[in-house]
């Protein structure tokens, strides 16, 4: 079995996290059988026999981080009541500051024997917490606390407070979990990092027959990304150093330029960090940079549950294609595809077309990170672009046609301009997009046809140019001369061609 693992640290990724094992449970077939289930459930859950009644049930293969009062009405432990004591996370305990929190009527519903169809309605009230929708059973070791941090949707829903500073009245006294170097410490703090890896995270390895690979979601805007670096550092030395790993990484919807100093120093120093170790780095924003007409009204940009909910679409179809039963595609393969075996492994382009049954419930969604700044589209050239189509229905009869609407006059004039061909990837399959009753039932239905798109282009390199300008005028320590040499690195990876830079821009270094 080749299966994988998912990662997912800040309660933004654990509510992308949540989305894509709702969708994974929603394909099991509890009429005729897992075997007749359209995708091979083991890749991402975890299959467990009671040999007493002959039933299987299934966990994910899953490791979630959040701060303190981030599992909301979670009892982290209540569905495992004979849990051994010793499997306890020490850095699990319970906060004294904030008050307990109730379960909605959806949770109610699922705890129940009641019929499925007695499940409360959700909506953007009534889900603050990625578990308030969850409808999956995570195992205690899946669950990992910052206890230092509080998160609380109420004063913040991006971002974790210190505890000591919670309850200060004054705003400016208020600490957030928003630095790179804090996030760094805080993994160091009392070894609970690494304790992380050798206790919960090998146990998860441990679990696997086979594995094929991993994906990491993190914050880059927040301390998360530094505490993610770590992560990821110590996992490709000492764990995993030839697996592959996908890194999905979520920016503010603010540019570059819209960042204060110290802001956009830690987003660079995340950004670097992670990439050097990820096999493929995704970067997505927050909040979609446009919404079609049809759904404008429809999505609460405000809320996580919505937002989380568009990003997932892009990130469980790209993971579909390893978990499927016929044509897998493995994570090796999407990699080459967009890498084409060079180092170019950051994703520039990130963009979902939705294909209703008439033209008011169609429209394209940018998901591309804010850290591309903009300049002259006609100088940005692609050098590869990974995209996967599905239909509800068998692709002989389906009227979506992937390369009329998505592409194939698109494609044509990247292959004009230069593209290779073999930068071209089209995945396509028939597996609809599940929505189960998790999902926002507005804002897409099982018989939208979707195309997903990845693509790496040049937009990198203008974007790292002017980094590499702030950190030469803005950084005076040790580490502004390595900093440069990557971000200069970086920038050689994504030449077209030839390219007369200005001599200028090394003047300052």
């Amino acid at each position: 079995m080749h299966e994988i693992i998912n990662i997912s640290l800040s309660q933004s990724a654990n509510h992308l996290n949540t989305h894509f094992f709702n969708a994974q449970e929603s394909y099991l077939d509890y009429v005729k059988g897992v075997s007749n289930s359209k995708v091979e459930p083991d890749i991402f859950l975890k299959p467990t026999t009671n040999l007493l009644s002959n039933t299987v049930s299934y966990n994910p293969r899953a490791l979630l981080w959040d701060a303190t009062g981030g599992f909301g009405a979670l009892g982290k432990y209540e569905y495992f009541e004979n849990a051994d004591q010793q499997d306890i996370p020490k850095n699990v305990v319970k906060s004294q500051i904030l008050p307990k929190i109730a379960k909605n009527e959806y949770q109610k519903a699922l705890d129940s024997t009641e019929d499925s169809s007695q499940e409360a309605d959700l909506n953007t009230c009534n889900t603050l917490y990625w578990s308030d929708y969850s409808r999956v059973i995570y195992e205690p070791k899946s669950y990992n606390c910052l206890q230092d941090w509080i998160y609380d949707p109420k004063k913040s829903t991006t971002k974790a407070i210190l505890k000591s500073t919670y309850n200060n009245n004054d705003p400016q006294y208020v600490k957030f979990f928003e630095n790179y170097e804090v996030g760094v410490e805080e993994f160091a703090k009392d070894n609970q990092g690494v304790d992380f890896l050798e206790d919960n995270f090998r146990n998860c390895l441990e679990k696997c027959d086979g594995l094929s690979g991993l994906n990491l979601i993190d914050e880059i805007d927040s301390s998360w990304g530094g505490f993610a670096s770590e992560i990821l550092l110590e996992i490709k030395d000492e764990f995993l150093p030839k697996t592959s790993i996908f890194t999905w990484n979520i920016y503010e919807n603010r540019g570059n330029s819209e960042l204060g100093t110290l802001a956009l120093l830690s987003r660079i120093r995340s950004t670097i960090s992670i990439l050097k170790n990820s096999s493929i780095f995704i970067p997505i924003n927050l909040r979609p940079n446009n919404l079609p007409q049809f759904l404008k009204d429809k999505v609460d940009l405000n809320s996580l549950w919505h937002t989380s909910s568009l990003q997932s679409i892009i990130f469980e179809s790209f993971n579909l294609l390893q978990c499927r039963r016929t044509n897998r595609v493995f994570m090796t393969d999407i990699e080459n595809g967009l890498t084409m075996g060079t180092n170019r492994n950051l994703v520039s382009d990130i963009n979902l077309m939705i294909s209703g049954i008439n033209s008011d419930t169609s429209g394209m969604i940018d998901l591309t990170s804010s850290m591309f700044e903009e300049f002259d589209a006609k100088k940005n050239r692609v050098f590869s672009r990974s995209c996967i189509s599905r239909s509800p229905h068998q692709l002989k009869d389906i009227s979506f046609d992937h390369e009329k609407n998505l592409g194939k006059m698109e494609n044509n004039k990247l292959l004009e301009y230069g593209t290779s061909s073999k930068g071209l990837v089209n995945y396509k399959t028939d597996i609809a997009f599940n929505t189960p009753s998790s999902f926002p039932q507005s804002i897409i239905s099982k018989k939208d046809a979707l195309c997903c798109s990845l693509t790496t282009s040049t937009k990198v390199r203008f974007t790292f140019k002017n980094m590499k300008k702030f950190v030469s005028k803005t950084l005076k320590n040790d580490d502004r001369e390595s900093l440069i040499d990557e971000l200069e690195t970086y920038c050689q990876e994504y030449e077209w061609g030839y390219t007369e830079d200005d001599e200028s821009d090394d003047d300052d270094y």
